[in-house]
């Protein structure tokens, strides 16, 4: 549960931190991130899961319902960030969330990899 509402703080964070919604991009803007999108929930071990929003269908903009939202693979997590932040997504203007949902109970809350999908412990 801890390690939930590290990562949903985390994530909020930065994501306020990340960009203004509407503001044009800084001059250091960063490119769009290398390669496809990954598989928002292939994994290998645990380690490799984590719990984080998804996108909407331009892949710039957070979603509580998006694909990929709850438990997610690292890998998809740290490229959605990037892609939110690139300069692909400059132009977007991405509407604001509502406030952050409240964790799941118990095992609900803790990521795990099982038979190569990150899910929860449940």
């Amino acid at each position: 549960m801890k390690r939930f509402v590290r990562v949903l703080v985390s994530v909020s964070l930065a994501m306020a931190v990340a960009r203004c919604h509407g503001d044009p991009q800084p001059t250091n803007a960063k490119a769009a991130p290398a390669g496809p999108r990954p598989d928002a929930s292939a994994c290998t071990v645990d380690a490799d899961c984590t719990f984080g929003f998804g996108l909407d269908s331009d892949d710039c903009c957070y979603n509580t319902n998006g694909p990929g939202a709850g438990a997610q693979s690292v890998a998809f997590s740290t490229w959605a960030r990037a892609r939110a932040e690139s300069s692909a997504c400059g132009h977007v203007k991405c509407a604001a969330m509502a406030s952050p949902m409240p964790p799941p109970p118990g095992c609900a809350s803790e990521p795990r990899c099982r038979q190569g999908r990150c899910g929860t412990a449940c």
